[in-house]
Protein backbone atom coordinates (compact mmCIF):
# COMPACT_ATOMS: atom_id res chain seq x y z
CA UNK A 1 0.00 0.00 0.00
CA UNK A 2 1.42 3.34 -1.07
CA UNK A 3 1.33 5.69 1.96
CA UNK A 4 1.75 8.74 -0.32
CA UNK A 5 -1.42 7.90 -2.21
CA UNK A 6 -4.23 10.46 -1.83
CA UNK A 7 -7.97 9.96 -2.10
CA UNK A 8 -9.11 11.00 -5.57
CA UNK A 9 -12.11 10.45 -7.78
CA UNK A 10 -12.28 6.73 -8.57
CA UNK A 11 -10.29 5.65 -5.48
CA UNK A 12 -11.56 2.67 -3.52
CA UNK A 13 -11.41 3.90 0.07
CA UNK A 14 -11.93 2.25 3.43
CA UNK A 15 -12.87 4.51 6.33
CA UNK A 16 -14.05 4.36 9.91
CA UNK A 17 -16.36 7.11 11.11
CA UNK A 18 -18.94 8.30 13.61
CA UNK A 19 -21.90 10.36 12.42
CA UNK A 20 -23.79 12.58 14.86
CA UNK A 21 -26.59 15.10 14.61
CA UNK A 22 -26.13 18.58 16.10
CA UNK A 23 -27.69 17.40 19.37
CA UNK A 24 -24.92 14.79 19.74
CA UNK A 25 -27.02 11.72 18.89
CA UNK A 26 -25.09 9.07 16.97
CA UNK A 27 -27.04 8.06 13.85
CA UNK A 28 -24.35 5.88 12.26
CA UNK A 29 -21.00 4.43 13.22
CA UNK A 30 -18.37 2.16 11.68
CA UNK A 31 -15.45 2.00 14.11
CA UNK A 32 -13.81 -1.37 13.43
CA UNK A 33 -10.66 -0.88 11.32
CA UNK A 34 -10.70 -4.61 10.56
CA UNK A 35 -14.14 -4.21 8.97
CA UNK A 36 -14.27 -0.60 7.70
CA UNK A 37 -16.82 1.04 5.42
CA UNK A 38 -15.61 0.69 1.81
CA UNK A 39 -16.76 2.57 -1.26
CA UNK A 40 -15.52 3.96 -4.57
CA UNK A 41 -15.24 7.76 -4.61
CA UNK A 42 -17.44 9.21 -7.33
CA UNK A 43 -19.78 6.20 -7.50
CA UNK A 44 -22.67 7.98 -5.79
CA UNK A 45 -22.78 5.51 -2.88
CA UNK A 46 -22.46 8.28 -0.30
CA UNK A 47 -23.53 11.90 -0.04
CA UNK A 48 -21.63 14.07 -2.57
CA UNK A 49 -20.29 16.53 0.04
CA UNK A 50 -19.12 13.59 2.20
CA UNK A 51 -17.13 12.22 -0.76
CA UNK A 52 -15.78 15.65 -1.63
CA UNK A 53 -14.47 16.11 1.91
CA UNK A 54 -12.26 13.02 1.55
CA UNK A 55 -10.44 14.20 -1.58
CA UNK A 56 -6.74 14.72 -0.94
CA UNK A 57 -6.65 12.75 2.32
CA UNK A 58 -4.05 10.01 2.92
CA UNK A 59 -4.15 6.77 4.90
CA UNK A 60 -4.24 7.61 8.61
CA UNK A 61 -5.63 11.12 8.04
CA UNK A 62 -8.50 12.13 10.29
CA UNK A 63 -11.05 14.78 9.48
CA UNK A 64 -14.13 16.34 11.04
CA UNK A 65 -16.80 17.50 8.64
CA UNK A 66 -20.22 19.07 8.98
CA UNK A 67 -22.89 18.74 6.32
CA UNK A 68 -25.82 21.13 6.46
CA UNK A 69 -29.24 19.57 5.99
CA UNK A 70 -29.22 20.90 2.41
CA UNK A 71 -25.90 19.09 1.75
CA UNK A 72 -27.19 15.91 3.40
CA UNK A 73 -30.83 14.75 3.04
CA UNK A 74 -32.47 18.12 2.47
CA UNK A 75 -35.10 19.94 4.46
CA UNK A 76 -38.21 18.26 5.79
CA UNK A 77 -40.71 18.22 2.93
CA UNK A 78 -44.25 18.68 4.24
CA UNK A 79 -45.67 17.13 1.05
CA UNK A 80 -44.09 13.82 2.14
CA UNK A 81 -46.33 13.72 5.21
CA UNK A 82 -49.51 12.06 3.96
CA UNK A 83 -52.76 10.81 5.36
CA UNK A 84 -54.00 7.53 3.89
CA UNK A 85 -57.10 5.42 4.42
CA UNK A 86 -56.36 2.84 7.16
CA UNK A 87 -57.51 -0.01 4.89
CA UNK A 88 -54.50 0.56 2.59
CA UNK A 89 -52.26 -0.87 5.30
CA UNK A 90 -52.39 -4.60 5.95
CA UNK A 91 -54.71 -5.24 8.89
CA UNK A 92 -52.08 -7.57 10.39
CA UNK A 93 -49.72 -4.61 10.85
CA UNK A 94 -49.95 -3.36 14.42
CA UNK A 95 -49.68 0.41 14.29
CA UNK A 96 -48.01 2.62 16.88
CA UNK A 97 -46.71 6.19 16.73
CA UNK A 98 -43.09 6.17 15.59
CA UNK A 99 -43.34 2.70 14.02
CA UNK A 100 -41.30 2.38 10.85
CA UNK A 101 -43.00 0.81 7.84
CA UNK A 102 -41.66 -0.31 4.47
CA UNK A 103 -43.78 -0.30 1.33
CA UNK A 104 -42.83 -1.72 -2.05
CA UNK A 105 -43.71 0.40 -5.08
CA UNK A 106 -45.10 -1.22 -8.24
CA UNK A 107 -41.63 -0.88 -9.83
CA UNK A 108 -40.00 -2.79 -6.94
CA UNK A 109 -38.44 0.06 -4.92
CA UNK A 110 -38.77 0.27 -1.15
CA UNK A 111 -40.38 3.36 0.36
CA UNK A 112 -39.89 3.97 4.07
CA UNK A 113 -42.37 5.77 6.30
CA UNK A 114 -42.87 6.55 9.98
CA UNK A 115 -46.32 6.45 11.55
CA UNK A 116 -47.03 9.94 12.89
CA UNK A 117 -50.64 9.31 13.94
CA UNK A 118 -53.54 6.96 13.22
CA UNK A 119 -57.14 6.19 14.05
CA UNK A 120 -59.70 3.63 12.85
CA UNK A 121 -60.10 5.28 9.45
CA UNK A 122 -56.77 6.98 8.59
CA UNK A 123 -53.01 6.70 9.04
CA UNK A 124 -50.69 9.73 8.90
CA UNK A 125 -47.26 8.77 7.51
CA UNK A 126 -44.02 10.74 7.24
CA UNK A 127 -42.04 9.57 4.23
CA UNK A 128 -39.15 12.03 4.66
CA UNK A 129 -35.68 10.53 5.14
CA UNK A 130 -35.19 10.13 8.93
CA UNK A 131 -32.26 12.59 8.75
CA UNK A 132 -34.09 15.20 6.63
CA UNK A 133 -33.81 18.66 8.14
CA UNK A 134 -30.78 17.71 10.24
CA UNK A 135 -27.16 18.85 10.01
CA UNK A 136 -24.74 15.90 10.09
CA UNK A 137 -21.34 15.86 11.78
CA UNK A 138 -18.75 13.19 11.00
CA UNK A 139 -15.41 12.19 12.52
CA UNK A 140 -13.64 10.25 9.76
CA UNK A 141 -10.37 8.32 9.53
CA UNK A 142 -9.00 6.93 6.26
CA UNK A 143 -7.96 3.27 6.73
CA UNK A 144 -6.89 2.39 3.18
CA UNK A 145 -6.87 3.68 -0.40
CA UNK A 146 -6.57 1.60 -3.55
Amino acid sequence: MNEDKKVENGSEVSIVYVGKTDDGKIFDKVDNKENPFKFRVGSGQVLPKFEESLLGLRVGDKKSIRLTSDEAYGPVNDSLVVELPRNLIDSKVELSKGKKLVFRTPDGHNVYAVVKDFNDSTVKLDMNHPLAGKNLNFEIEVVSIS
